[in-house]
């Protein structure tokens, strides 16, 4: 037996399942690297993988994604002009992306430059790491909302959001030996049962794909580590689902937090005459942007807002940074529409 114990049985008894797994990647992979334009590779090759996402899915989804629904935001960096109309701040329009002979220009982690997507984080501090922290001071900001519609495949995990309610059991039973604090107790914790077997089962079937997914970028232009989630994207679209919600790859000891740091890609689908997406024109609501810098002394109305927990370098309290405020202020702002 590879593991010891129920958890180790479970596992076991997956086995194959997850050899498969990481068969199918490593496969995937060889070929996207010798044929990076995907042209001859089958876009059902990932299809195996299917359940165990979805499975992971709906444990993630059922309970996370309701509560992150109405808290999406995006910022865009912007040194020469005013950035004041809601359009501004959405995705690259068609005819910018269409009139671009390097597509390399728009490719990202999950975009290869042939479409439109739009990049969302659960955080203002997020979106502006995600972006390589430009100058605070160019930079502009929106909330955006998301359609029940919308169908997002959920699967912002990483071994730390496993492995930190054992942490803080732990921690908390040397302290407080009597507690004995459950799993599916624990603050913002992924496990709904208390052994948490069924879970870290799931996750580790699909900790294979987590990991080729969220590769950190190089720095260099050829962007080899997004293959592998450009083909992923590209086969999502062949399902049910509209976009994914994924872990970020920006996470740092010093980033510590209990809440979890998640992004949000949805691909536009189809042009309609203003240029933008005409599904996500219609099923995503925003505010009009505002720049960062000047609601740096903002205060909120609603005490409920007041519960962010994000740690951040050289910051004891991110209510007190400049990111927490510019949310506040998008939070309680409640005259957001979609573009239509």
């Amino acid at each position: 037996m590879l593991f010891e114990g129920e958890l180790g049985k479970s596992i076991t008894a997956r086995y194959s399942e997850i050899k498969q797994n990481c068969f199918l990647i490593k496969e995937c992979i060889n070929l996207l690297t010798v044929d990076s334009k995907k042209n001859n590779i089958s876009i059902s090759l990932l299809s195996p993988l299917y359940q165990a996402l979805l499975d992971h899915h709906e444990l993630l989804s059922e309970k996370f994604m309701e509560n992150s629904m109405n808290n999406w935001y995006r910022i865009r960096s912007s040194p020469e002009k005013r950035i004041t109309k809601r359009s501004d701040i959405f995705h690259i329009p068609f005819h910018i992306l269409n009139k671009t002979d390097n597509k390399n220009l728009f490719s990202n982690r999950f975009s290869d430059g042939t479409r439109p997507m739009l990049y969302l984080a659960n955080s203002m501090y997020l979106a502006w790491k995600e972006c390589k922290s430009p100058d605070i001071k160019n930079v502009y900001a929106a909330r955006f909302e998301l359609d029940e519609q919308l169908n997002i495949l959920f699967i912002p995990a990483n071994s730390n959001a496993y492995y930190s309610p054992f942490n803080f059991i732990n921690h908390m039973n040397r302290s407080l030996p009597n507690l004995n604090i459950k799993l599916n107790k624990v603050q913002n914790s992924p496990y709904k049962t208390e052994t948490g077997i069924e879970e870290l089962t799931n996750f580790m079937a699909i900790w294979p794909v987590l990991f080729a997914l969220s590769i950190p970028n190089n720095g260099k232009n050829e962007n080899q580590e997004y293959l592998f989630s450009q083909y992923f994207m590209k086969w999502l679209l062949s399902t049910s689902f509209d976009g994914i919600a994924f872990a970020t790859s920006q996470r740092s000891k010093e980033m510590s937090t209990q809440d979890w740091e998640i992004n949000l890609v949805i691909p536009a689908v189809k042009e309609s005459t203003n240029e933008y997406c005409e599904k996500l024109s219609k099923t995503i609501k925003l505010t009009s942007p505002i720049r960062i810098e000047d609601k740096m002394n903002y205060i909120p109305m609603n005490i409920e807002l007041t519960h962010k927990r994000m740690q951040i370098p050289n910051e004891a309290n991110y209510s007190s940074t400049i990111y927490c405020k510019a949310e506040y202020f998008l939070d309680e702002d409640k005259n957001i529409k979609s573009l239509d």
